[in-house]
């Protein structure tokens, strides 16, 4: 459970810089009078983010099980 909610989080925080990443793109191109079509490079963030989440999550898992549990039960409620 820990791990999924550890993926789902991180690929969210990954559309969330990405899109952001677009609109501070659009905003420049805005200001030098071109038309906004900025893009963004999704590759780097998609393998790093995720798996460093679940090594966060691995961490948290190992280190103290019992907070481990508490974490996701907090987040839901």
């Amino acid at each position: 459970m820990l791990y999924l909610l550890a993926v789902i989080f991180s690929l969210v925080a990954c559309v969330q810089s990405f899109a952001s990443e677009i609109m501070a793109g659009n905003i420049e191109h805005l200001e030098n009078g071109r038309l906004p079509n900025a893009g963004a490079a999704i590759f780097p963030l998609i393998p790093v983010l995720p798996l460093f989440a679940v090594g966060a999550a691995w961490l948290i898992q190992s280190l103290i099980p019992h907070y481990a549990v508490r974490i996701p039960s907090l987040v839901w409620n």
